[in-house]
C-alpha cells in the first residue's frame, strides 16, 4: 500500500516557552512529593507564584479517515513540574472565546487533536493543610494551528490549480473499489466526491490524510477527488476536481469474470488488515469467569486417641461472605472454594462479653446438639477482642494502594474503591496521615501525608482517576511500604489498605513470589489490609495470601453498603490490631470425645509444634472483632484411654471435653502470651435450648456447607436454615442479610 502524503504542521509558539520534558519515567523520589501546603499566607503566596512553564508540539496525524470536525492536528503540551502540586488544570481557548478547563491532570503533558487556532495556559493546584485549595497564576501561554499553505495570493492560486490525478478501478472478483493518487504539494487531506448508482450530483463520501481509498460499489459509480490545503490565517483552500474514474459491475460471463472500466488503469495489489489489540485490556479477556480461589482440602474427622490436638491460626477476614453474595446475586456458578466456611462465620457479630482482665480476649464456649448431623454434638467457641474506646484510638498513618489498570474499570471496581476511600475518610482527624498511591504500569504518588480531616483534598485526587493499562503490583507494594515508613508514627497505626481486584500481570505475579515481598516487609511494624473489588477475574486467592502474610485482613467490597461497614461501622477491627500471631489449639479428652472435625479453617491449619513457635506467622486480631469456631465432635462412651493431658487420668478431668488454648503477641512484643480454658461437657444444652448466637452460627455454617456441597452437609437443607434464623431478629447484627441472601439463594438455585 502506498503511503500517506507528506505534509506541513506549523506551529506558532508564543514567546517564553520552555525546552520540552522528556518523557523517560525515573524512580519516585520520596523527598519531592505531592503533599499539602502550610496554611501560612506566605507560603500560599509562594506556591500562587510558582506557574509551571509551558510547551507546545504538534504532530502529524496518521493515516486514515478525517474526523466530521475537519482537518485536526494532535497537539502535545508539556511543562515542568511545580512542587507541592497535586495536580495541573489545563485551560484552552479557541477563537474569540474565553478560556475554558479542558482538562485536570495528575501528568506534566497533555494532548488532544486541535482544528483551528488554539490558545492554552496551564495552572498547578494543591491544597493546604486546611483543606483549602489553592492554583498558581497562570503559565506562559502557548499557541497551535493546523497550516499548510502560506496565506499568500499567489500561493493559494497555485494551489488551486494542482489538482491529483486520481487513477484506480474495480478489483477483479469483486466490487471492492481501490483509488490512489500522487500526493499533491502543500496539501493537508483530501476530499472524495462520488456518484452511484445513476445519481446526478456528485457527493462527499470521505476526507482523509492518506492517498488511498476503498469504497464498495453497487451497480456503478464514479469517482473524483479534491486536495485541501489549511492556510496560516485558518482559511480552507480546495483544488479543482481531478479527473473521473468510472466503474460499473456487470454481469458475470460464462467463465465467472468481471470486466474494468476504469479511468488510468487498476492497482490490483492485496491490502493485508491488521487488527489492532490492547495488550493489557481486552474485552474478551473479561467477558469470561477467571476467578481464581485458593485451594484447601476441607478438613475431616480426627480420632481423638491418636489425633487429639488441633492447631490453627486466627482468622477476621470476612471477604469470602460477601463475595458470595455478590456470586449468588448474579445467578453465578459457585466454586467451593470460594466458600470458607469461617469467613462467613467472622462476618458476623455475636455479642460476646467483653475482656475484663489484663488480656485482649475474652473467651465463650457453648455446647450442644449438631443441627445437620444427629449422632453428633457441636462445640463452639468465641474469642472476643477488646474494643477501643474512640478517644483512645491510635493515630493512623494510612496508605491507600489504589489499583487504577485496565481491569478496574467496571462501576463495581474503581468507582466503588473510591467511594470505599471517601467513606472511610469520614472517621479521620487531623492527626491522621493520609497518602495515595496508584498503580497499573508503573506507580504514581498523587497524594502524600496530607491530614486526616482534608477530606476535601482526598476527594478531589481520587475523583480523578481513572483505569487504564496493566497491573504491576509489586511496584505499587514496594512504593506503599516506602511512603508509609516515610509518615510512620510511632506507636500508632501504620496500615496500607490495597484496593485491587487482584490480577496482577507485571512484575511479581506469582502469590508465592508476593508473599515472599510482604513477609520482608511486615516486620517494619506496618500492616497490609487488602480491599477486593468486582469479579469475572477476582483473584481471590493473591488479595488473601497477600493480607495474611501482611499482618492484616482481608474483606471484600461488593456494595457502598458494605463498604460503610466494614471502614466505617467495623473501622475499628479493621484497622486497629489489638493482637498479632494469633493462634488456637484444642487437645480433645479421648474419654468423652472419641472424634472431631474443625468447620472451616481449611487454609489455616498448623502444626502442633507451630503454637509455640513465636517465629511462626499467624493471624492478627483488631480491636472488637472476634473469632467464633465450631467443631462437631462424636462422643466416646467413657473408656479410658492415653492422651495429653488426658493421659493419666485420675478422675478429676473425667467431665472436661477439651482445653482450649490461645497463644498471641501483643502488637509492640514478639514474646507470646497464652490464656486457656477447660470446655466441661456439664454446658451442653439440647437443641430446645440453645442459645440464640449459637442457633445463628448454626444456620450460618449449615448454608455454607450447602454452598461448598460438602462430604459433611449431612442433612443440611434451606428449610432447617429458616428454622435455626426464625426469632432471631436484631438479636445478630446483620442476621437480616442472612436472611435474604438464603431466600435468593433458593429463588435463584432451589432447594
Amino acid at each position: 500500500m502506498k503511503k500517506a502524503a507528506s505534509f506541513l504542521l506549523a506551529v506558532l509558539i508564543a514567546a517564553g516557552t520552555v525546552p520540552m520534558a522528556g518523557n523517560t519515567s525515573a524512580e519516585i523520589d520520596m523527598n519531592d512529593l505531592p503533599t499539602p501546603i502550610s496554611s501560612d499566607a506566605k507560603a500560599v503566596k509562594s506556591f500562587k507564584e510558582s506557574k509551571p512553564g509551558l510547551a507546545v508540539t504538534c504532530e502529524k496525524p496518521d493515516s486514515g479517515y478525517m474526523n466530521w470536525k475537519g482537518a485536526f492536528a494532535e497537539v502535545g503540551l508539556e511543562w515542568e513540574p511545580v512542587k507541592n502540586a497535586l495536580y495541573y488544570n489545563v485551560y484552552k481557548k479557541v477563537g474569540d472565546y474565553d478560556y475554558k478547563l479542558v482538562e485536570a491532570t495528575f501528568d506534566t503533558n497533555y494532548s488532544e487533536n486541535i482544528f483551528e487556532f488554539t490558545s492554552y495556559r496551564v495552572t498547578a493546584v494543591t491544597f493546604t493543610y486546611d483543606d483549602e485549595m489553592v492554583e498558581t497564576d497562570f503559565s506562559n501561554t502557548v499557541h497551535a494551528s493546523v497550516s499548510t499553505l502560506s496565506s499568500d495570493e499567489t500561493a493559494v492560486k497555485a494551489f488551486k490549480k494542482s489538482k491529483p490525478r486520481l487513477k484506480g478501478g474495480l478489483q477483479e472478483g469483486s466490487n471492492r473499489v481501490e483509488l490512489y493518487w500522487k500526493p499533491v504539494k502543500n496539501a493537508l487531506y483530501y476530499n472524495i466526491y462520488v456518484k452511484k448508482n445513476g445519481e446526478k450530483e456528485y457527493s462527499l463520501d470521505a476526507s482523509l490524510f492518506g492517498t488511498e481509498y476503498e469504497d464498495y460499489v453497487g451497480k456503478s459509480a464514479e469517482y473524483c477527488i479534491t486536495a485541501v490545503a489549511v492556510t496560516d490565517e485558518g482559511e480552507k483552500v480546495e483544488t479543482a476536481f481531478s479527473n473521473t474514474v468510472k466503474v460499473r459491475r456487470p454481469r458475470p460471463s460464462v467463465h465467472g469474470g468481471i470486466s474494468i472500466d476504469a479511468g488510468e488503469g487498476v492497482d490490483s495489489e492485496d491490502s493485508e488488515i491488521l487488527e489492532e489489540t490492547d495488550d493489557y485490556y481486552d474485552s474478551e479477556r473479561y467477558a469470561e469467569n477467571t476467578e481464581e480461589y485458593s485451594d484447601a482440602k476441607e478438613s475431616g474427622y480426627k480420632n481423638a486417641v491418636t489425633d487429639p490436638v488441633s492447631t490453627f491460626s486466627a482468622d477476621v477476614d470476612t471477604a469470602s461472605y460477601a463475595n458470595l453474595r455478590r456470586l449468588i446475586k448474579g445467578g453465578d456458578t459457585i466454586s467451593e472454594d470460594a466458600v470458607r466456611i469461617e469467613e462467613m462465620l467472622n462476618y458476623f457479630d455475636y455479642n460476646y462479653v467483653q475482656p475484663t482482665g489484663e488480656s485482649p480476649f475474652s473467651l465463650t464456649y457453648e455446647l450442644s446438639d449438631c443441627p445437620w448431623n444427629k449422632g453428633s454434638k457441636l462445640m463452639m467457641i468465641g474469642v472476643q477482642g477488646r474494643d477501643i474506646p474512640e478517644e483512645k484510638t491510635p493515630n493512623s498513618n494510612l496508605v491507600f494502594l489504589i489499583d487504577v489498570s485496565g481491569s478496574m474499570y467496571s462501576n463495581d471496581k474503581l468507582p466503588l474503591v473510591i467511594e470505599s476511600v471517601n467513606t472511610l475518610m469520614d472517621t479521620m482527624t487531623e492527626n491522621d496521615r493520609i497518602s495515595v498511591i496508584t498503580y497499573s504500569g508503573n506507580e504514581r504518588i498523587v497524594l502524600a501525608g496530607a491530614r486526616g480531616n482534608q477530606t476535601k483534598t482526598v476527594e478531589t485526587v481520587t475523583g480523578m482517576l481513572d483505569a487504564n493499562g496493566c497491573t504491576d503490583g509489586e511496584s505499587g507494594i514496594r512504593a506503599a511500604y516506602e511512603l508509609a515508613e516515610k509518615y510512620y508514627i510511632k506507636g500508632g497505626n501504620n496500615r496500607i489498605i490495597l484496593a485491587s481486584d487482584g490480577d496482577l500481570n507485571v512484575g511479581i505475579t506469582d502469590t508465592d513470589e508476593l508473599v515472599k515481598l510482604i513477609e520482608e516487609k511486615r516486620e517494619s511494624g506496618i500492616y497490609l489490609t487488602t480491599l477486593g473489588f468486582g469479579g469475572d477475574n477476582l483473584k481471590d486467592e493473591k488479595m488473601e495470601a497477600l493480607a495474611d502474610n501482611g499482618n492484616g485482613s482481608y474483606h471484600y467490597i461488593d456494595s457502598a453498603k458494605e463498604a460503610r461497614k466494614v471502614l466505617l461501622e467495623e473501622r475499628n477491627s479493621t484497622l486497629y490490631t489489638i493482637a498479632k500471631d494469633v493462634k488456637l489449639q484444642v487437645e480433645f479428652n479421648p474419654q468423652n470425645v472419641k472424634s472431631y472435625r474443625l468447620v472451616g479453617y481449611d487454609n489455616r491449619r498448623l502444626n502442633n509444634e507451630d503454637f509455640e513457635n513465636d517465629a511462626k506467622d499467624a493471624g492478627d486480631v483488631g480491636a472488637g472483632h472476634s473469632v467464633t469456631v465450631l467443631y462437631e465432635i462424636i462422643p466416646a462412651d467413657g473408656s479410658k484411654t492415653g492422651g495429653l493431658k488426658y493421659q493419666q487420668n485420675t478422675g478429676k478431668n473425667s467431665d472436661e471435653w477439651c482445653t482450649l488454648k490461645v497463644r498471641y503477641k501483643l502488637p509492640e512484643e514478639t514474646k507470646s502470651r497464652m490464656i486457656s480454658a477447660a470446655i466441661k461437657g456439664s454446658l451442653y444444652s439440647p437443641a430446645e435450648k440453645m442459645s440464640t448466637r449459637m442457633r445463628f452460627a448454626c444456620a450460618v455454617t449449615e448454608f455454607g456447607l450447602i454452598l461448598k456441597d460438602s462430604d459433611y452437609k449431612g442433612t443440611a437443607s434451606l428449610s432447617d436454615i429458616k428454622k435455626l434464623l426464625s426469632g432471631i431478629g436484631s438479636k445478630i447484627g446483620c442476621s437480616d442479610d442472612l436472611e435474604e441472601l438464603v431466600r435468593l439463594y433458593e429463588e435463584k438455585y432451589g432447594e
